[in-house]
């Protein structure tokens, strides 16, 4: 059985790391179920930090930023409580 998206993240071209960054992101941004496949994704998107192409390591960065974002916004009580608690 072959990772598709494993094989992916390591493609010679890169408009196809960059479109497979993309899609990750709007995976963990849009899904209905994405707390579920949180843990699948991630790690492949983390791969993204470490691409050859500044493009692609930047679009990475960004879209963690929105995924942080979106997380603080939909767990806003909780993440009161640990900045304000530890």
């Amino acid at each position: 059985r072959t990772n598709t998206i494993a094989k992916l993240t390591t493609d010679k071209v890169q408009s196809v790391r960059l479109r497979l960054t993309n899609i990750l992101g709007d995976w963990l941004l849009h899904l209905p179920d994405r707390y579920d496949y949180r843990g699948r994704l991630l790690p492949y998107l983390l791969s993204s930090l470490r691409d050859p192409s500044d493009v692609v390591q930047k679009r990475a960065l960004e879209l963690f930023d929105d995924i942080g974002r979106q997380h603080e916004k939909e767990n806003a009580q909780d993440v009161l409580e640990k900045r304000q608690y530890g």
